[in-house]
């Protein structure tokens, strides 16, 4: 079974951010550490539409992931 990660709020929007300057998705998701290019989808999809409290702190899954280098 597959590991669920739980990505910080910071990290999102740094996402979202780089995404709206018009970075490649796979190279946001390399600088981030992201795993899945669908969950990038679906947090443009959620700011997009003004649900940015969707991106807030939720549950906690397994384990919280925070790329190399990256400050919370």
């Amino acid at each position: 079974m597959a590991t669920r990660v739980s990505y910080p709020f910071e990290l999102k929007m740094k996402a979202i951010e780089m995404r709206l300057e018009g970075v490649p998705v796979r190279e946001v998701m390399e600088q981030l550490g992201i795993r899945n290019k669908t969950q990038l989808k679906t947090w443009m999809k959620w700011y997009r539409e003004g649900d940015v409290h969707r991106l807030g702190k939720g549950k906690r899954h397994y384990h919280e992931h925070v790329p190399q280098g990256y400050a919370r």
